[in-house]
């Protein structure tokens, strides 16, 4: 397959690699600091899995115009990157290209369709614990890497390049499956993704802190019947075991951690807050479904986010 990743981060790069590891040839278009180190000294990995190696893309770009029609497209940056992201992006394409989505939340597969057509896009879902120790270096940890693919976003006869790129990634130690239901476990994770970072984030307190402490642990469980009732009024069952199941998910995580999110906040920079808590509550609204818990999400976390942006900028 000829394969174009959108972006280095940790889940361009770690999923990148895993791709290159398989024989498939690969392409990233990135920002600026990531192309010359990568040209020089290769894509670095570091992994639980695999140990350490470098890995030699086909290209490594910043106009997707370089790199010309592929196979397969991996969107693979946050969704407050993405509108950026995609532009060029027709110069990948040609009428059988898949283009899979991985952001968080679950509206990510609608922007990509509104700028590509729903022919070409396939909802994907990345399970990963990856991030960049520097330009073109990534280390994985944690758990068995997950990826699961859904269908195509119209009716239809399924691309036989789906399955394919799911193989390829199985090949290579990730736990990749097809999934014709797809909707719930996107749902699920943005239940998850959501309700983690607006708690933690309002507590301004760690992963272990905010699980100990009943009164924010009852927040947690309220956040997550919350985006289960806007799924249910969306048409997505989510059961009272799916929110046990997030909760246990919960109580396995690294008692000393914090949230992307919750990080990018207290660090001034972009977030996810208006595609996550920001669209709990937007969705909501139009649902008529209350979910205040997520408003308070929106009002605070903007609020110290704006502060913190500032801030940064002040002392930049």
């Amino acid at each position: 397959m000829r394969i174009a990743i959108i972006g280095t981060g940790g889940i361009g790069a770690y999923y990148g690699s895993r791709l290159i590891a398989d024989g498939q040839e690969v392409h990233f278009v990135a920002t600026p600091r990531h192309v010359e180190p990568v040209r020089k000294r290769g894509l670095i990995a570091h992994t639980d899995q695999h140990g350490d190696a470098t890995f030699w893309p086909a290209s490594i770009t910043t106009n997707p115009r370089d790199i010309g029609q592929v196979d397969v497209v991996v969107v693979a940056v946050k969704l407050y990157q993405l509108d950026s992201a995609l532009e060029g992006i027709a110069a990948l394409l040609k009428d059988d290209t898949i283009v899979f989505s991985t952001q968080n939340g679950v509206t990510a597969p609608e922007i990509l369709a509104r700028r590509v057509g729903a022919e070409h896009v396939v909802p994907g879902i990345c399970y990963v614990l990856a991030y960049l120790e520097g330009p073109g270096e990534v280390t994985q940890k944690g758990a068995q890497p997950a990826f699961t693919a859904g269908p195509r976003t119209i009716a239809g006869t399924e691309n036989p390049l789906i399955a394919e790129f799911v193989a390829a990634l199985a090949r290579q130690g990730v736990a990749a499956v097809v999934d014709p239901t797809i909707e719930h476990a996107q749902w699920s994770k943005f239940a998850l993704i959501a309700t983690f970072g607006g708690v933690c984030g309002l507590a301004d307190a760690t992963i272990g802190e905010v699980r100990d402490f009943e009164p924010t642990r009852e927040l947690l469980e309220t956040s997550l019947k919350e985006v289960q009732a806007l799924a249910r009024a969306r048409g997505v069952t989510l059961t009272d075991d799916d929110v046990a199941e997030i909760m246990r998910r919960f109580a396995v995580q690294d008692p000393s951690g914090t949230t992307s999110m919750q990080r990018d906040i207290a660090a001034g920079k972009p977030s996810e807050l208006d595609f996550l808590n920001g669209a709990v509550a937007s969705m909501a609204h139009e649902a008529g479904v209350a979910v205040p818990v997520n408003e308070v999400a929106v009002a605070v976390l903007g609020l110290r986010a704006r502060r913190n942006a500032v801030a940064r900028t002040t002392l930049a």
